[in-house]
């Protein structure tokens, strides 16, 4: 056998060699581009709607005004980011910290709002909402203040961003509940805030 073929043989081994590892090498991806993955993923799931107040931080102390110690008024609330196609808002406001001697599934209804125009940006303090407001925890209609009977209790304010107005008869009998139920499979976004609070006498 002469060198020329010795030399072709030799470089098409080389070839199929070179072909055979590139083409089982197992790609990874790195850890930046994971991470971006990840980063993109969780920020669809929570979205970037927000609800607000100049009255208190997340997680932080609601002033006594807001309370049943105080005057008893509703808090200033923002909207901030609402979807573009949203057709209406639904505000919702309870507290899941009952005792249950007192209410067996440990909830009480604050506030429940639904219709709210979604170009709405703000309920002011101590107004009646844009919108139609359902049946509290005491039975009547509008805002009732926290006034926890026994510790600290947690007070979440949920906004709902939904494709759909909500149409519910007997407006003046409308609960939470009624309210849920409706709008589900409309909800496109939703945001949360919660503030605290305790009173004195349960301190002692």
């Amino acid at each position: 056998m002469n060198k020329v073929s010795l030399i072709i043989i030799f470089v098409f081994l080389v070839g199929v060699g070179f072909y055979y590892f590139f083409s089982h090498k197992t790609i990874t991806p790195n850890s930046s581009t994971l991470k971006k993955s990840s980063v993109t993923i969780r920020q669809e799931k929570i979205g970037t709607m927000k609800i607000l107040s100049k009255a208190f931080a997340n997680k932080q102390s609601i002033p006594k005004q807001y309370t049943c110690d105080g005057k008893g008024i509703n808090p200033e609330v923002q909207f901030e980011a609402v979807p573009a196609e949203a057709k209406s808002l639904v505000l919702l406001m309870d507290d899941p910290d009952v005792p249950k001697n007192l209410k067996p599934d440990g909830v009480f209804d604050h506030w429940v709002v639904y219709n709210i125009d979604p170009t709405v940006k703000e309920i002011s303090e101590n107004s009646k909402p844009p919108g139609i407001e359902g049946l509290n925890g005491t039975g009547k209609l509008g805002f009732t203040p926290p006034c926890p009977p026994d510790r600290e209790h947690r007070y979440f304010f949920k906004l709902y961003a939904l494709s759909t107005m909500l149409d519910l008869n007997n407006p003046e009998r409308v609960t939470k509940d009624m309210v849920l139920q409706k709008m589900q499979r409309h909800i496109i976004e939703e945001a949360e805030l919660v503030g605290v609070y305790n009173r004195l006498q349960n301190q002692k």
